[in-house]
């Protein structure tokens, strides 16, 4: 399956918004210039992401945590990237925010464009504990949640 099929066989249940291809214009030059994630916003404008809630159990998180993430919009996709920690710390190494946590931890959510397949990145978690103002973030303490977003969609579910 590919990420697109995965969210088309989800369609009936997700209860977010699309973008609209200005907005996803506007978040896309305000990234840095090197990261491509045109399939990001293309999947974006074509779902009703925007503001779904995805739950993944414990045993489905390579983290072993557990996920309960809301999709953000284009708005806080630039904030987190250009004006938060960690998201400041980590946007220059092609992580891209998507997910803000909704179990308590506040820790984003971000797809990683640089390294992987950018049609289906891995899902990631950064935790805030290690981001600091003009420090790189230690990418070891990056929480690895889904090998491949095909397969997060694939194992998560949608709350109503």
């Amino acid at each position: 399956m590919t990420v697109e099929a995965v969210l088309e066989s989800k369609r009936a249940q997700l209860n977010g918004s699309t973008i609209s291809a200005a907005e996803a214009n506007n978040v896309r030059r305000k990234l840095p210039l090197d990261i491509d994630a045109v399939f990001l916003f293309d999947l974006m404008q074509r779902f009703p992401l925007s503001g779904t809630t995805w739950e993944l159990p414990e045993a489905a998180d390579k983290s072993g945590q557990g996920v309960q993430l809301q999709w953000l919009t284009p708005e806080q996709i630039a904030d987190e990237s250009l004006n938060a920690y960690p998201g400041i710390s980590v946007v220059h190494a092609g992580f891209i925010p998507i997910g803000s946590c909704m179990l308590g931890s506040g820790d984003p959510y971000f797809l990683k464009f640089k390294g992987a397949g950018i049609r289906n990145p891995p899902l990631v978690r950064v935790p805030h504990d290690y981001a600091s103002e003009g420090k790189p973030y230690p990418e070891e303490q990056i929480e690895i949640v889904s090998a491949t977003l095909e397969d997060f969609f694939l194992d998560a579910t949608i709350d109503p």
